[in-house]
């Protein structure tokens, strides 16, 4: 029998943690292996259906199974139906964390979808094909899953933890993937002790489970024998045990000898000068660090205390080495306003790490801010990706206008051009990002989807309006951006960071 493990990809240069988990899992049992032979597709969003489906029906599998997240569900269930649609068609099962809660509501929204694997699939996903394949066994035995049987939805008692992670299979190396090119996910850790209300995460995973440092250090020496484009340690937070984090640091050290970069998660509290030192000589060159707000009563409301002395340390601690920090603030928490999103803001570039992104709040199903929206004056679209539209301090107004400028504030805080040109006229960075939006509403730039070419032209028209208006140098202005729109990495990924 034929099992395709599918996804739609949001960036197709990560490798597919899940699916190959799942097919080393399910592989390991031999007389499962002996029965079915399991397929990995991967897809990425701007794919046309047509081009989908006939990838994936040329295959003619006996079963498609979709790794659902918040940027592909939608999609994932048209498709669904378009494959029901067809003659004898394929069962569909539907995994990940957007269908692990509420996974009964899936079956009932629709009607293509034949189950649903709830938690961590590497359990239960094997356990699901022994009885499909006849191997032995009834569905409603298997903890952690939906179904249909006789017309009726069932749904099994929930989804048990894996105590023991270091029992997994690897999912790199049981089989041929082409690695070369990827950022290469690999796991350390499941779990995280912290309870951040907008985050699902920990509601997926309850404890902290870890691998030991023998199997890190065997993935992470596989990954860069096969000529990665970077390494993504994929842990909630990398230095939760900061003495590990550095042990870690130690081994990549000594395996890194072609100088692959890394990337991580990573709390700055937690961040201490040796550990700094040991991630720049590790070559970790994509830090993100999650502040969401330096307003210690929104960050009461949602969950997740901040040490703001020890983060401000830990940040300055990273610069200091050089290291390429990214640090992220979130608008439309409970209780933040406009003012209190540009301090929050304010904060962050006082610390001037490498990079700095504003992430619009989603009301992911499962977390709590979701659960106790409609008594806190939270207020959050229904379909994926479940964005906030009204907070209890923001209007639905005062969200489109953040949306507008957020995407753009790491490029105008960096932008010599767009500071003088705000100089000019008396206007901080926030009075400069004002006069963008501003023209870019007139102008339809930023009520619309982008591709970086077409802000690329954006700016430089607004530059050139701008130049006008002022009655300056229109030429001279124009050359600066064009270095700076040259030299800056997210417009041109193969320029090195700054």
């Amino acid at each position: 029998m034929k099992i395709i493990l599918a996804t739609l990809n949001l960036n197709r240069i990560y490798t597919p943690l899940a699916l190959l988990s799942l097919k080393a899992a399910a592989e390991e049992d031999p007389e499962l292996k002996s029965r079915v032979e399991i397929g990995v597709a991967e897809f990425d969003l701007m794919d046309s259906d047509e081009y989908i489906l006939q990838n994936l029906l040329d295959r003619r599998p006996d079963m498609v199974a979709f790794s659902c997240y918040v940027w592909n569900h939608r999609r994932v269930e048209l498709l669904g139906r378009k494959i029901k649609g067809l003659a004898s068609p394929p069962t569909i099962l539907l995994g990940g964390p957007q269908v692990s809660v509420g996974a009964r509501v899936v079956l009932e929204k629709n009607s293509a979808v034949d189950g649903v694997v709830q938690g961590e699939g590497e359990r239960v996903f094997p356990e699901w094909l022994r009885v499909w394949t006849g191997l032995g066994g009834a569905l409603e035995e298997i903890p952690g899953i939906a179904f249909r049987k006789d017309g009726e939805i069932r749904e099994t008692s929930p989804p048990e933890e894996i105590g023991d992670l270091n029992r997994l299979p690897s999912p790199y190396g049981a089989f041929p993937y082409d690695l070369k090119g990827r950022e290469v996910c690999i796991e350390t850790y499941r779990g995280c002790p912290r309870r951040c209300a907008y985050c699902f995460y920990h509601k997926n995973f309850h404890s902290v489970r870890v691998y030991d440092l023998k199997r890190v250090r065997e993935q992470i020496a596989y990954a860069l024998e096969r000529e990665p484009s970077r390494v993504y340690l994929m842990d909630p937070i990398f230095n939760l045990n900061p003495e590990r984090a550095k042990d870690i640091c130690r081994q990549i050290v000594e395996l890194n000898v072609g100088h692959v970069p890394f990337h991580t998660e990573l709390l700055a509290e937690n961040v201490d000068e040796e550990l700094a030192i040991l991630m720049k000589a590790a070559g970790f060159d994509f830090l993100e660090i999650g502040l969401q707000s330096s307003d210690p009563a929104v960050l009461a409301s949602i969950g997740r205390p901040c040490d703001l002395p020890r983060f401000e340390r830990g940040v300055r601690l990273m610069n200091a080495q050089g290291l390429n920090t990214t640090v992220q603030i979130i608008f439309g928490l409970p209780g933040q306003t406009r003012d209190s999103v540009f301090e929050s803001l304010r904060y962050v570039l006082a610390l001037n790490p490498a990079r700095v992104e504003v992430f619009r709040l989603q009301g992911l199903p499962g977390t709590e801010l979701a659960a106790r929206a409609a008594r806190t004056g939270l207020v959050f679209e229904a379909d994926p990706p479940h964005h906030i539209m009204e907070s209890d301090r923001l209007t639905f107004s005062e969200i489109v206008q953040l949306c507008r400028w957020s995407r753009d504030v790491d490029f105008f805080r960096k932008s010599k051009t767009l500071a003088v040109l705000g100089r000019q006229q008396g206007l901080d960075l926030f009075g400069i990002l004002d006069r963008w939006t501003t023209w870019g509403v007139n102008d339809r730039v930023l009520l619309n989807a982008r591709t970086d070419a077409e802000f690329a032209d954006h700016l430089r028209r607004f530059v050139g309006e701008e130049c006008r208006r002022l009655n300056l140098d229109g030429a001279f202005f124009s050359s600066i951006l064009e270095v700076e729109l040259k030299n800056d990495p997210k417009l041109n990924p193969g320029k090195p960071d700054a």
